[in-house]
């Protein structure tokens, strides 16, 4: 009877070492996770931050773009207006 309850305590206590072994690694692998987890996180918030700044960018460019297309409107009416004026003055001059 002794001799059974030695076996069962040294079965037991091989069980808990096995046990804390196997705790000590899924720690390790929580450890693992969590830095994962951290640093893929920390990836996404660089990630929105640039995608931020490139709607940021887009929006000035196309409000430079609409600038220009003023600009370019503005001087091809300019110059229609002087080519008329210089037939106009041609006309005059025949």
């Amino acid at each position: 009877r002794l001799s059974s309850a030695q076996t069962a305590l040294m079965l037991q206590e091989e069980t808990i070492r096995r046990l804390e072994r196997e705790r000590k690694g899924l720690n390790e692998k929580i450890s693992v996770l969590d830095s994962s987890l951290a640093q893929a996180e920390g990836e996404r918030r660089q990630l929105r931050d640039k995608v931020a700044q490139l709607q940021q960018s887009e929006a000035k460019s196309d409000q430079e773009k609409e600038a220009m297309r003023a600009q370019i409107e503005n001087a091809e009416s300019r110059l229609t207006k002087v080519e008329l004026r210089k037939r106009s003055l041609e006309g005059d001059i025949e």
